[in-house]
């Protein structure tokens, strides 16, 4: 039984080294797009990508989940937040603008252009 236990143990630590060996290897950007991509696999971004396939009635991937759930609190928090700032009002649709750029940018309503 120790001796399984120290086998796995040297399994852990060997792979642990492999993964550090990776990641020293790795430049900041493709370090972050790993990241990335590590966090859209994980179960929340994947059930809401499901859940957007489910009503929009087409396949969504998470990026663009994701996406569409931003633009989604940004335009709520432009509406619900604006207040009488002037400034904050002003920020409130920079932001809703940039992330339905980003929507636009990553395919969302091209469908109709082809």
């Amino acid at each position: 039984m120790k001796n399984q236990a120290v086998f796995q143990t040297n399994i852990v630590s060997e792979s642990l080294n492999a993964i550090a060996e990776k990641v020293q290897s790795l430049s900041f950007a493709q370090l972050m797009l790993v990241v990335r991509q590590w966090i859209l696999s994980t179960r929340p971004f994947v059930a809401l990508s499901q859940l957007f396939s489910l009503v929009l009635d087409e396949k969504v991937s998470a990026l663009k989940a994701f996406n569409l759930l931003h633009a989604m609190v940004a335009f709520l928090a432009m509406v619900l937040l604006g207040g009488n700032s002037i400034l904050l009002q002003l920020a409130l649709v920079a932001w809703c603008g940039i992330t339905a750029w980003q929507c636009k940018r990553d395919g969302w309503g091209n469908e109709g252009k082809k």
